[in-house]
């Protein structure tokens, strides 16, 4: 047994959750805080039990969520493009969006939504 695995062992053995458990606890806390300001669920076929699971995963949504946002602002007639008479072809268009991806869902009065159910 190497140093880590001792102290592993050891704290096992006086504690009422072991470190695997602590942290496959923290990894779901942390999924379910992605996932609320995702507002979507992080690989729900996956069962992410590391926090470094869960952050990688959290990661690549959040990236492939940004190329498709930018492949649908550069296609033509998306959010981003401009009519001919130098208006925006959508209401305020992007200058006038909030760039607070986790204000999204937020009620007016700044409360927080309830919690989703976990499936």
């Amino acid at each position: 047994m190497d140093g880590d695995e001792t102290m592993r062992a050891f704290h096992d053995k006086r504690s009422p959750k072991s470190l695997q458990e602590k942290e496959q606890a923290a990894a779901a806390d942390m999924r379910a805080m992605m996932e609320d300001a995702l507002g979507q669920q992080i690989a729900p076929d996956e069962s992410l039990d590391s926090l470094d699971a869960v952050m990688r995963a959290g990661m690549a949504q959040v990236q492939a969520a940004q190329q498709a946002e930018q492949a649908r602002r550069q296609a033509p007639g998306g959010a981003g493009q401009q009519k001919t008479d130098g208006s925006p072809t959508q209401g305020r268009g992007t200058a006038g969006r909030r760039r607070d991806h986790f204000a999204q869902g937020v009620p007016a009065t700044g409360q927080r939504p309830a919690p989703r159910p976990r499936a």
